[in-house]
């Protein structure tokens, strides 16, 4: 596995425990800070990320 698998593979990691957050609690308003804190991103990097690898807005999920 190369080092950009690698780096992918634990970004889809992040993603999908930022996921299943947001399914155990869909009676919050989570939030770009508490998201990006769970996937251990920047705001900033965590959005782009998450539009990157989901090809919609985090608002759009949520």
């Amino acid at each position: 596995m190369s080092a950009a698998d690698t780096t992918q593979a634990r970004h889809l990691l992040r993603m999908r425990r930022v996921v299943d957050h947001i399914h155990r609690h869909l009676d919050g308003d989570p939030g770009l800070d508490v998201l990006s804190g769970v996937a251990a991103f920047s705001p900033y990097h965590f959005h782009r990320q998450f539009s990157a690898m989901f090809g919609i807005p985090l608002h759009r999920h949520v």
